[in-house]
């Protein structure tokens, strides 16, 4: 099997260079299907890098950190599989409410956050 590794930063608003997703996939190239992926929300503040939220399917099971709740909150959904649909809809959620999860996650942590 060889395995295909795609990798990007993008910003999450023009000028901004705070607040991007992260996003790495990996490819079964012979079979042109997803093996693995992550989608991450970064906000920087303070010269710190903070983790708002992360969808990935790193270990076989479709999960979503919620760390703008709590950084413990991990919300398994074992029955869903891996697909390009999957991957698509996990970054658009990120790019459609980034702004919302940021601002909650600094209500609950605060401005001075230091974890």
């Amino acid at each position: 099997m060889t395995i295909l590794r795609f990798y990007r930063r993008k910003q999450l608003e023009q000028g901004n260079m705070a607040d991007f997703i992260v996003s790495e996939v990996l490819f079964d190239a012979e079979n042109k299907t997803p093996v693995r992926f992550v989608a991450l929300q970064i906000c920087e503040l303070n010269g710190k890098m903070h983790e708002i939220i992360k969808h990935d399917f790193a270990h076989g099971v479709y999960n979503v950190h919620r760390f703008f709740e709590n950084p413990g909150n991990k919300v398994e959904f074992p029955g869903i599989p891996i697909s390009n649909g999957l991957i698509y809809s996990s970054k658009k959620d990120i790019m459609i409410n980034w702004k919302d999860y940021k601002a909650r996650f600094f209500t609950r942590h605060g401005p001075n956050i230091n974890i």
